[in-house]
C-alpha cells in the first residue's frame, strides 16, 4: 500500500509544482536567471538521473554533445525543461524504442531537440498540448500516468528564454521538440 500512496502523493506534488510555476511565469513573478552554462553538462546530468526510466523500458538513450558547449540560459530551469520533454519521451517510447537529444551550432545559437520513436501525437491534440487550460494528456505505453502541464511548463519556460518550442510528430512514429539557446560569446 505504501508505494502506490506515495505514488499519488508524488503525482499530486508535482501536479501542483507544475500548475505554481505556469501561473507564476504567466504573472511575471518568474525572473529567469541567465548565466554561462554548460550545456553538455545539464544534459549529461538529466540523462543520468532518468536512466533508471530507460533501463526500466529497454529504451536507447542517444545524444550528440559537444563538450564545450556554453550557453546563456538558467540552469535551473533548462534542466527543468529538459526532464520534462526526455519523462515524456521515456513515458511515450514503447520497449525497445530510441529517444535521441540532438544539439546543433547555429553560429549563434544552439538548437536542442528531443526526438523519440514513441506513439506520436494525435493531429487533433498538437494544437493544443502547449495550453494549460486544455486537457491532452494521455497514459504512457505501460500506463504511466501524466498531469498535462509539463509541455505548458515547458512552453513558457522556453519564451522566458526568449525561444520557442515547436513539436513535429506523427502518430505511430514519434514526436519531436525543438528549442533555441543563444550561445556565449
Amino acid at each position: 500500500m505504501f508505494p502506490t500512496s506515495f505514488k499519488s502523493a508524488n503525482k499530486s506534488i508535482n501536479l501542483i509544482n507544475n500548475i505554481l510555476d505556469i501561473s507564476a511565469i504567466e504573472s511575471g513573478k518568474v525572473k529567469i536567471q541567465i548565466e554561462d552554462v554548460d550545456l553538455h553538462e545539464v544534459i549529461k546530468d538529466t540523462i543520468s538521473e532518468l536512466t533508471f526510466l530507460t533501463k526500466k523500458k529497454s529504451i536507447h538513450l542517444e545524444s550528440n554533445l559537444d563538450l564545450s558547449l556554453i550557453v546563456k540560459a538558467d540552469r535551473q530551469r533548462i534542466t527543468q525543461i529538459l526532464q520534462n520533454l526526455l519523462t515524456n519521451a521515456i513515458k511515450f517510447t514503447p520497449n525497445d524504442g530510441t529517444i535521441s537529444i540532438d544539439v546543433e551550432d547555429n553560429q549563434s545559437f544552439v538548437n536542442v531537440s528531443v526526438k523519440d520513436s514513441g506513439v506520436g501525437i494525435p493531429k487533433e491534440l498538437l494544437s493544443k498540448i502547449f495550453k494549460r487550460n486544455e486537457f491532452t494528456s494521455r497514459p504512457g505505453t505501460e500506463g504511466e500516468a501524466g498531469t498535462g502541464y509539463g509541455l505548458p511548463l515547458v512552453y513558457n519556460l522556453i519564451k522566458e528564454h526568449g525561444s520557442t518550442l515547436t513539436v513535429e510528430s506523427q502518430e505511430n512514429l514519434g514526436s519531436k521538440f525543438t528549442f533555441q539557446l543563444k550561445k556565449a560569446l
